[in-house]
């Protein structure tokens, strides 16, 4: 389901710079990874090349954009979630990655909801993307917290 932002609605962004690629479900110090599903097929489908500009409208904790942009070195990768808790975790895993001087990755980050991608395009200067990526399946990360309030095992705001 596609759920357009309200046109009041500010996009925050948070910058880091670059890079390489995998995930893991391990622990990284106090921050849990999210290994992503069908990471293998998804990059085999992008097709992604060096210097793309990609945008990955769903990033979540960024499992799918680590590798992302490590295929795109020294491209630009744009996500977007509309969860700014999920936005902080993204921009944890994807700052551990790293590239080397001038082949590094540039990513930003928005919390937009991928409706909103042209704004976050416009907001890096770029007129247009190569790939884009939009993983609609349900987060765990968000299910295993109550207190979130997507819970179908718990009461819950």
């Amino acid at each position: 389901m596609l759920l357009a932002g309200r046109s009041g609605e500010a996009g925050h962004v948070m910058e880091t710079e670059d890079s390489q690629g995998g995930s893991s479900s391990e622990e990284r110090g106090s921050v849990r990874v999210h290994e992503p599903v069908l990471l293998r097929e998804a990059l085999e489908v992008l097709a992604l090349a060096p210097g793309m500009t990609v945008v990955d409208g769903t990033v979540g904790a960024g499992g799918h954009a680590q590798a992302m942009a490590a295929a795109i070195r020294p491209g630009l990768l744009v996500g977007l979630d509309r969860d700014a808790e999920i936005l902080v975790r993204a921009r944890e895993s994807l700052a551990e990655v790293g590239g080397d001087g001038g082949e590094r990755t540039r990513i930003r980050l928005f919390q937009l909801p991928f409706s909103r991608m042209r704004e976050a395009l416009d907001q890096v200067g770029a007129a247009t993307c190569d790939r884009v990526l939009l993983d609609l399946g349900v987060s765990s990360l968000q299910l295993d917290s109550p207190q979130r309030g997507f819970s179908f095992m718990h009461d819950a705001p």
